[in-house]
């Protein structure tokens, strides 16, 4: 008993001393190492999920942009030069962060470091909530760390460069694992967030209300695509034509569709037609695949609205692919609500191992397709060294500037952009 009671007193003085050096170090690795101790010796999952987060969230303090100029740059400078211009265009998740951070003195990567630690935690929560609602546990080194390995599989690698919409997703994900749970006042909540941080997600509240309606059994199939074609029609219409209603916010959302249909940026560039599209494709292909083999499984009935949505999300992508902003921007996006489904499918459905093991290979086809390995290229590319340390950025640059390009130099340049796109 003493032994014991020693051994975890030692593993407690060298954790804390480790987190001390990571404190003034502050690499990164450091904070995938507190992971690793922290659920040896709390064997808490939660705490597991936050150190995950935080290690993923930290890789933002160690870049910087050399003449690469992606959204976070233009959040960037809205948050040095004004940050009501943010409010003026209801990015309110931007505007209130901002608000706050500048009350206290931060720096703008700040924003970056903070909007993927809520990502990432959330999309690690929610998946293990619907676990939670399956009667499944994550009790063993071997179901964690697969979980790991396919939840996280699914992020694009862009959420270091671009993540407003990707994290309202997530959130909405959040929202409909909190359905599953039957909590639906967090469900409410946490689908209001997710407007707030990005207006795009919208367009899933209709998806979602299909997908309830056929949970409840309150449509059948045949109603389900009378719905789907006249929500399909609506969206046709909004991307095509310019609409007014004389409220600022639902015009905003109508002016954005407008804008994503119509200009240079809703058509698909030959380079996106053959590297994005495919592993689009594929996600869709095993999304459908799999829902509509576990939806016949009465285990899974409190679930069941993640899977209709899964599918609805997955038609619904497949009828716009010829949109940039479906295909791309949704698309891509469809691992991070759908490979849960993966994951029970490989490690708790009953069907053959044969089977399971061609699923499970889809997980790096997507990881390691050429759209992330790019992106990953681009990340390597914009990787900073401290000068004083072996390590990158110490805990002196915590709060560090970034040098920001001023809104007219960043108009040149989306306009360069734009046009190179024609």
């Amino acid at each position: 008993m003493k032994t014991n009671i020693l051994i975890y007193n030692l593993t407690q003085i060298f954790l804390a001393s480790i987190l001390f050096i990571a404190v003034f170090i502050y690499f990164p690795f450091m904070a995938l190492l507190l992971c690793i101790l922290v659920f040896i010796v709390n064997k808490n999952i939660k705490a597991l999920f936050i150190s995950i987060s935080l290690f993923l969230s930290l890789v933002t303090y160690t870049l910087d942009y050399h003449n690469y100029y992606p959204d976070v740059i233009r959040y960037y400078s809205e948050y040095e030069h004004n940050i009501f211009y943010a409010l003026i265009k209801l990015k309110l998740y931007r505007f209130f962060v901002f608000s706050i951070m500048q009350s206290i003195g931060l720096n703008a990567s700040f924003y970056s470091f903070f909007s993927i630690f809520i990502f990432f935690y959330f999309l690690l929560k929610s998946s293990q909530n619907y676990l939670l609602a399956i009667n499944h546990k994550l009790d063993t080194i071997k179901k964690i760390i697969l979980f790991l390995i396919i939840i996280l599989s699914g992020v694009p690698f862009t959420i270091y460069f671009s993540f407003e919409n990707m994290l309202a997703i997530v959130i909405f994900n959040y929202a409909i694992s909190c359905y599953c749970l039957n909590n639906k006042y967090a469900f409410s909540f946490f689908v209001f967030l997710s407007l707030l941080i990005h207006s795009s997600v919208i367009i899933l509240i209709p998806l979602f209300s299909i997908a309830i309606l056929l949970y409840k059994k309150k449509i059948k199939i045949i109603s389900t695509i009378i719905c789907l074609s006249a929500f399909f029609s609506i969206i046709t219409f909004l991307l095509n034509f310019e609409v007014n209603t004389g409220i600022d916010f639902i015009d905003s959302v109508f002016d954005k569709a407008y804008r994503y249909g119509s200009n240079e940026w809703s058509v698909l560039t030959t380079s996106e037609l053959l590297h994005y599209i495919p592993i689009v494709l594929l996600k869709i292909a095993i999304t459908l695949i799999i829902s509509l083999s576990i939806i016949k499984d009465n285990k899974y009935t409190k679930i069941n609205v993640l899977i209709y949505f899964s599918i609805i999300y997955s038609l619904t992508i497949l009828f716009f692919i010829y949109n940039r902003m479906f295909s791309i921007r949704f698309g891509w996006s469809l691992s991070l609500i759908s490979f849960i489904l993966i994951y029970i499918y490989s490690m708790d459905f009953i069907t053959n191992n044969l089977k399971k093991l061609i699923v499970i290979l889809i997980v790096p086809v997507c990881l390691i397709s050429i759209p992330n390995l790019f992106i990953l290229s681009k990340i390597g590319n914009q990787l900073t060294f401290n000068n004083d340390f072996l390590f990158f950025n110490s805990i002196y640059d915590f709060n560090r500037k970034i040098e920001i390009p001023n809104r007219k130099t960043l108009n040149q340049i989306e306009k360069k952009t734009t046009n190179d796109r024609e």
